[in-house]
């Protein structure tokens, strides 16, 4: 669809132009900081979440955040309710995500 993989920035400008937002208005969530610091590097918001089980016992290849993370959560769960420190912004165009998703998989939108 974008042609185009991350951590390259133009995956990140892409799919925000197709979600018609700007990018300060996606938070990249991921636990690698490279895929992180790619997206902060076109205006994408940010949040490491930790996976340490993930990798087995040797533990991620990436642990520990980079220190401009905006959000820093245990596990996905804490991503329910934003920090009081990030404000995100409403979206303007409903749920965009959700309606393109829907209709790729041919399921009507109310």
């Amino acid at each position: 669809m974008l042609r185009v993989h991350k951590p390259h920035p133009d995956a990140y400008r892409r799919a925000a132009a197709l979600l018609a937002v700007e990018p300060r208005e996606i938070l990249m969530v991921a636990c690698l900081n490279f895929h992180l610091d790619a997206a902060r590097g076109v205006g994408y918001r940010t949040a490491f979440v930790r996976r340490p089980d993930e990798w087995g016992p040797a533990g991620p290849p990436d642990p520990v955040p980079h220190p401009a993370t905006d959000i820093v959560a245990d596990g996905f769960a804490e991503l329910r309710r934003p920090p009081r420190r990030l404000t995100v912004a409403p979206p303007r165009h409903g749920h965009v995500l959700h309606q393109m998703c829907a209709r790729r998989e041919g399921t009507k939108v109310g």
